[in-house]
């Protein structure tokens, strides 16, 4: 089905079971479906940052915030991440 809902459930399903692979491959299909489904994005936030992968995972948080400025979440991840990332460059 062409359903972004769908596929976000189920990389729900395979990020609570630890498939973090199979979760993201779901996220991707989800935002080819509906690339503003903030939901998705902040799931794919959660993975890069779990993964170690900061740089990208704060530009997901700036994607997110983009479509819902107003999630204090996102907006509290995206701080954390920015001030880790500028005390990585110094």
């Amino acid at each position: 089905p062409d359903f972004p809902e769908v596929f976000n459930r189920r990389a729900t399903l395979y990020y609570t079971m630890g498939d973090t692979r199979k979760s993201m491959a779901d996220v991707q299909r989800v935002l080819s479906l509906e690339p503003r489904y903030f939901p998705a994005i902040a799931g794919m936030a959660s993975i890069l940052t779990e993964n170690g992968e900061d740089e990208l995972a704060l530009k997901a948080w700036e994607r997110f915030l983009a479509i819902y400025p107003a999630e204090r979440t996102a907006q509290e991840n995206m701080l954390k991440l920015s001030e880790k990332l500028a005390g990585s460059r110094t």
